[in-house]
């Protein structure tokens, strides 16, 4: 999904994007196990005089010939992304077959991949 957030504090614009891009893969000898990869990308807008990151020449430049052509009415800004990427994994373990009664009652009837299974029916 992608959400877009405009934020006008003391000058700073912040726009904020969260992309979910989620990748699910099986991961190691368990085939119940899989890693899900979650990725967050922030988008900052800081005024070129915070930017702590070199600025090319060329740009630098092009920024310096718009001022001069239209002084105080431009302000500029340095526009970047951010990304943070969080991995989980995820061990889908003690599976059950559960039947489900038309009065919303549950019961649970085989179980496997536990301790001690034996794969033979116990009812």
């Amino acid at each position: 999904g992608l959400w877009v957030f405009n934020m006008i504090t003391t000058g700073i614009v912040v726009i904020i994007c969260f992309v979910g891009i989620r990748l699910t893969q099986k991961r190691g000898k368990n085939p119940d196990t899989f890693i899900d990869v979650r990725t967050k990308t922030e988008w900052k807008l800081i005024p070129i005089a915070d930017c702590e990151e070199p600025i090319p020449a060329f740009a630098l430049q092009t920024a310096i010939d718009l001022k001069k052509q239209f002084g105080d009415k431009v302000t500029f800004f340095i526009e970047k992304a951010e990304v943070t990427r969080e991995e989980r994994v995820i061990e889908r373990l003690d599976p059950f077959l559960v039947v489900s009664l038309p009065d919303e009652s549950q019961y649970y009837l085989e179980v496997w991949n536990e301790p001690g299974f034996r794969g033979k029916r116990m009812v």
